[in-house]
């Protein structure tokens, strides 16, 4: 009698599962799995490392022929057939799971699966991979019943502990794919524009409770710096016959702030372009600017007349609604403010400091610069 061969089981195996509908069914999967790799060790004569490679195979060419499909998919004029894409791209992804979690492949095989299959999709494909991603890291293996193995959902909070992150060991095999995949998810996302800031924001919060919080990747280890801030030159200043010289010398020492904002420890490299001394003058002289800005924008709005005559809790409702009025898009949804670059031209300064928002970005620089130099004193240095 001919011995059996992995394609042949492996070819029953999905016959199996898609009659039975068991890719809905994890303890029905891992049966079904389980029976498969029982016969290919007893009807085989393939060695057992070349069994692996050939599970590998055979799994990861049928994934990719499937993500073959999302073109087409996502064409579709049926939403249906978008939605059996997701599903049945997810069924395989479970069937790699299952097999590496039975110890047919190797431990970061899923990973290296999801990895690839990452690169080839577009960003909503991406977005339903990472659902499976987030929901098979929560669902937790408790125990084997039988040939079985029974699954719960773990807390939101313990995702390192679930079917997919399971034996996740920081800086070790599947953690560095794991890391690797979705930072460079992350990178593709930060081109893609801001419509994929929240799924962003669901990768960082996901690895921020994968990894400890002491992860060497998400932590600045040196305490470097980022970019040095580079003065506009006397040429890009784009200064006009009758710029009055006082303007310009405000101008050169407002954005001057703009150096050790970025790099506090100028004040202690030698022949610091600006010294401490020189810090608190420009401050001095640009937070009654500041302040002067908003007593005008505060009168404009009748604040100034209005506040000494109110009470404490009506003064309250009506900063409020103010701040909401400034804030509203005229369709009622908040709006963003997100400076990516100052611009710096000279003409520009007086709106700049017209601005509410410019004025709070500014002051809230000044204040992280000081709580990180108060650092530095005797008192602090001394804890």
């Amino acid at each position: 009698m001919a011995k059996d061969t992995v394609e042949g089981i492996y070819g029953r195996l999905l016959a199996t599962l898609n009659s039975r509908n068991a890719f809905q069914n994890t303890d029905a999967l891992s049966s079904a799995v389980e029976r498969a790799l029982s016969d290919a060790s007893s009807n085989t004569t393939t060695s057992s490392e070349n069994r692996r490679m050939k599970w590998e195979y055979l799994i990861k060419r049928d994934v990719f022929q499937h993500a073959m499909l999302e073109g087409k998919a996502l064409a579709s004029s049926n939403k249906e057939d978008a939605d059996n894409y997701y599903k049945n791209l997810q069924d395989w992804l479970d069937l790699a799971l299952v097999f590496t979690e039975l110890g047919a492949t190797e431990a970061s095989y899923t990973f290296s699966v999801v990895q690839d299959l990452l690169e080839t999709q577009t960003i909503p494909s991406c977005m339903k991979i990472f659902d499976w991603i987030e929901r098979r890291s929560r669902d937790r293996t408790l125990r084997t019943i039988g040939s079985a193995t029974a699954t719960t959902t773990a807390p939101p909070a313990d995702l390192g502990s679930g079917r997919l992150t399971a034996g996740l060991q920081p800086q070790k095999g599947k953690a560095l794919i794991l890391l690797r995949m979705l930072n460079d998810l992350l990178r593709r996302l930060s081109k893609a524009g801001g419509e994929t800031i929240g799924f962003s924001g669901r990768i960082l919060t996901y690895l921020s409770q994968v990894f400890p919080l002491g992860e060497r990747s998400g932590v600045n280890l040196r305490g470097e710096y980022g970019p040095t801030w580079e003065m506009p030159t006397k040429e890009a200043k784009e200064i006009t016959e009758n710029a009055d010289k006082d303007k310009d010398d405000f101008y050169s020492t407002f954005w001057s702030l703009q150096l050790p904002f970025s790099k506090p420890s100028v004040f202690a490299t030698p022949n610091s372009p600006m010294t401490f001394a020189q810090f608190q003058d420009a401050v001095d002289k640009v937070l009654p600017v500041i302040k002067e800005a908003t007593a005008k924008e505060r009168a404009m709005m009748g604040a100034g007349r209005s506040a000494g005559t109110m009470s404490p809790a009506t003064l309250k409702r009506k900063r409020g609604h103010d701040e909401e009025m400034i804030t509203e898009k005229p369709n009622g949804k908040p709006a963003e403010y997100f400076f990516a670059k100052f611009l710096t031209s000279p003409e520009l300064l007086d709106l700049e400091l017209a601005d509410t928002h410019f004025r709070r970005q500014i002051l809230f620089q000044l204040l992280i610069v000081l709580d990180h130099l108060l650092t530095h004193t005797k008192a602090e240095k001394a804890k």
